[in-house]
């Protein structure tokens, strides 16, 4: 192999590396894009956690104000039937 067959072999590789480079710098650009997506899913499920977390709160919240105001009437009705039974 001689000079003039190297160069053309170089010629050669530089011609089926041109596409390669051009395609990788298209899914470099891909994948930054795809990283972008990720961050503002991540973003928005963050968000979405917390907005949970909030409804998961008030419905405990509901729960217990009902649960309070059932044992307030329980506590009435008892201490009615105890005062009649007490007094006779």
């Amino acid at each position: 192999m001689d000079h003039e067959d190297i160069e053309q072999v170089r010629l050669l590789i530089r011609e089926e590396l041109t596409p390669l480079k051009s395609e990788l710098a298209a899914v470099q650009s891909g994948m930054a894009g795809m990283q972008s997506a990720m961050a503002g899913m991540q973003t928005a499920m963050a968000a979405l956690k917390s907005d949970i977390t909030e409804q998961m709160r008030d419905m405990q919240t509901e729960l217990l104000r009902g649960l309070e105001a059932f044992a307030r009437g329980n506590f009435s009705r008892m201490h009615i039937f105890d005062t009649r039974i007490s007094s006779k």
